[in-house]
């Protein structure tokens, strides 16, 4: 059976030079960003559910085609040609929620130009399947959450015409009815299963080009992104994927030597200098982080990475094997400064823990990075004064700022819902880099976003201020440089002040 997955751009432009675009398969949450016409985006995560997907279906000798247009800039009407191009019998795409509208649009006019099979997986589709599917007859099918194994299966039932009732997760019609499979929660609780992802038909089969997925906080290149882990225990009640896409699954690894295995294979066949962890949490679990790190330095790859954690179970010792095995980058989800916002939040960090471990992390130089949300439950004045307050201090090399969005299917907007707290005109604002959507009865409408301002100029000013900071920036610097080549990196930081 021919399939095409696929990952459709939804962009448009704001004036002669420059034009918005959505990040959307391989993030945790969708976003824009600002861009250059006719350039790539200066983050573009790597679609793993797509590419596992694919290697799952060549191994049942499927005929598979991948159309990234995000990765491939392409508008609407060139992915479309190339899907005509293609003649699928299915295809499968992800879909968000601030893109629901332009989504619904692509899959129609694919059912138009090909009659192939549309099948639909992502966050928004997961959330609101049974109603997509009655009112859109363009949609024959939908899997939600992790539909990797599952999209083998129905692929399975699709060429053998056999009965969907066994395929998990899948949402479909039933003459009149709409029939929605359930989804299994025992998961194995290794990820062994699951084949290597199928890099070398990204972005497409005809441009094999790995090198288009970036991380800008990857300070070498080539850089390449792989998974180790999915999930995370916490259950942070905005969070997106654990609370739609794995349905609070158990956390799950990759066996510590597959994950070797695989860095070794990446730095042999894309010469790959840095590989960075696009995990929900690469640091859960101590013993397993320590094997990883073992077999690196037994196998002597000499290889550079970085990893998404927490500061929850790193420590001295923990860090130290970590720099000895080659990381050279942590990024951490802070979310707030304010111990009551965190508390609501059920994850169970310590300010000041956090706070000595990025101090840590300068000693050993693995460049730190954190991320803020504005906007979570129980946030008002105090709570914004003392992350303000207590970000002066924070010794880490770069900070995100964004607006907390309740996305659908989360606890996070069914509270946020309940309480009237949500101000938005429709799905196409919950975008929580651009677009405040959350009101509080307590905060002015336009105190997030003053916050937001204040925080970033009293971090920068503060930090810029400390001696040490200002020179280990320099060396970061040169590592950058000597990492990439000086014209790579200007290139960088020229698309990063576009999109600021």
């Amino acid at each position: 059976m021919k399939f095409l997955l696929a990952n459709p751009s939804f962009k448009y432009p704001i004036n002669n030079r420059f034009e918005k675009y959505f990040i959307r398969s391989g993030s945790r949450w969708p976003h824009s960003g600002i861009k250059k016409k006719a350039s790539t985006p200066h983050y573009l995560p790597f679609p793993f559910f797509l590419a596992y997907t694919a290697s799952l279906l060549l191994k049942e000798r499927h005929d598979v085609y991948v159309l990234d247009a995000v990765a491939l800039d392409y508008d609407d009407e060139e992915f479309l040609n190339e899907a005509q191009i293609i003649k699928p019998e299915a295809i499968l795409f992800e879909t968000t929620t601030p893109t629901i509208a332009h989504d619904l649009y692509i899959a129609r006019r694919l059912k138009d130009s090909t009659c192939a099979k549309i099948i639909l997986a992502g966050p928004h589709a997961s959330f609101d399947a049974e109603s997509l599917l009655e009112n859109n007859i363009f949609i024959d099918y939908i899997l939600k959450g992790e539909y990797e194994l599952n999209c083998a299966a129905l692929a399975r039932q699709l060429s053998n015409k056999t009965s969907f009732s066994k395929v998990e997760g899948l949402v479909f019609r039933d003459g009149n009815n709409i029939i929605s499979n359930s989804e299994s929660l025992d998961t194995d609780e290794s990820l062994d299963i699951l084949p290597l992802p199928a890099r070398n038909l990204f972005p497409s089969n005809s441009i094999s080009d790995i090198n288009r997925y970036w991380d800008g906080f990857c300070q070498f290149w080539p850089a390449i992104q792989m998974q180790a882990t999915r999930g995370c225990p916490y259950r942070c009640y905005y969070c997106l994927w654990n609370e739609v896409m794995y349905k609070k699954k158990r956390y799950r690894k990759f066996s510590p030597p597959r994950v070797v295995g695989e860095m070794g294979y990446l730095i042999k066949e894309y010469g790959a200098h840095e590989i960075y962890f696009d995990d929900d949490d690469f640091t859960i679990d101590r013993d397993y982080v320590y094997e990883v790190c073992r077999l690196i330095i037994k196998d002597k790859l000499n290889i550079k990475w970085s990893c998404m954690a927490d500061a929850i179970n790193l420590d001295k010792d923990m860090l130290r094997i970590m720099k000895e095995a080659g990381c050279v980058g942590i990024k951490f989800g802070l979310e707030s400064l304010s111990p009551k916002v965190l508390a609501a939040l059920g994850k169970p960090v310590s300010i000041r823990r956090a706070e000595e471990i990025i101090r840590y992390c300068s000693r050993y130089r693995i460049k730190s990075h954190a991320t803020f949300s504005l906007g979570l439950l129980n946030e008002d004045t105090d709570s914004l004064g003392e992350t303000l307050k207590k970000i002066k201090g924070l010794d880490v090399d770069t900070i995100q700022i964004s607006f907390a969005t309740p996305f659908p299917g989360t606890r996070f907007h069914e509270l946020a819902k309940s309480e009237g707290f949500i101000n938005a005109n429709g799905w196409e604002d919950y975008d929580g880099r651009r677009k405040q959507i959350i009101k509080y009865p307590h905060l002015g409408e336009k105190e997030l976003e003053r916050y937001k301002t204040r925080l970033y100029r009293c971090w920068l000013i503060n930090r810029i201020l400390k001696p040490l900071w200002f020179f280990r920036q320099l060396s970061y610097l040169k590592r950058y440089i000597e990492g990439q080549g000086l014209r790579r990196f200007l290139g960088q930081v020229v698309n990063i002040i576009y999109d600021l």
